[in-house]
């Protein structure tokens, strides 16, 4: 029951894209395209990460959380590149004895201790041009890497701005079995391969020093 933490991961890596949406914002009113900044570095603060699994036949739910994300992203006009990363030794379920056996035999931490998500795409003209704005769901996607395993990932995030704040809530699901992770089972109970992840965290939107004027 402890490989729904590896989904964990992958959510958490997975909402850094969605601050790089944001990061378009930061641009003036004029485009969010060709006129954006020369470059904008986006610096990812410690946030939160949960899953949600189900165990059947008995409709069990284990609930699972951890930090310690980080990374920074670089926003060029449309683009955006970086890759974040997460301790997987973070992730607990509250018991010790089912982290313990998550980690050793399903994630094998000590083999695949980070989880990695580089991004690939991000919906940053669904961000508005403004300093200051409430929720706004943005697409993303890009490359996780897990358990030694890539996999192309994708999902939404409710992005949130203030100034050079940002604030991120995303959510996406993914299957254990594309990265190599043993469905874990226990007497009789086995756990879904499909996992709900949850991400939530804070974002500073900054000038990147090596920004090149136009």
């Amino acid at each position: 029951m402890k490989r729904p933490s590896t989904l964990t991961v992958l959510t958490g890596i997975l909402c850094l894209p969605t601050f790089v949406g944001l990061a378009g914002a930061y641009a003036p009113r004029q485009s969010q395209t060709a006129l954006s900044p020369p470059g904008l570095s986006v610096g990812v603060q410690p946030g939160r990460v949960e899953f949600d699994a189900v165990g059947w036949p008995s409709a069990l739910k284990i609930h699972g959380q951890g930090g310690g994300l980080e990374g920074r992203l670089r926003v060029e006009g449309t683009a955006v590149s970086g890759t974040v990363a997460f301790d997987l030794e973070a992730l607990t379920t509250g018991i010790a004895m089912r982290d313990r056996h998550m980690k050793e035999k399903y994630l094998e931490t000590a083999r695949y201790p980070r989880a990695t998500f580089t991004v690939s795409r991000v919906a940053i003209d669904k961000v508005p041009a403004s300093e200051t704005f409430g929720p706004v769901t943005v697409p993303f996607g890009g490359t996780l890497s897990l358990h030694g395993v890539e996999r192309p990932v994708a999902g939404e995030a409710k992005i949130s701005r203030a100034g050079s704040k940002v604030t991120t809530a995303a959510a996406f699901e993914i299957n254990i079995k594309d990265f190599g992770i043993e469905v874990p089972s226990y007497m009789g109970i086995t756990v879904a391969e499909k996992v709900q992840v949850r991400v939530g965290f804070p974002a500073q939107l900054e000038a990147s020093p090596d920004a090149n004027p136009r």
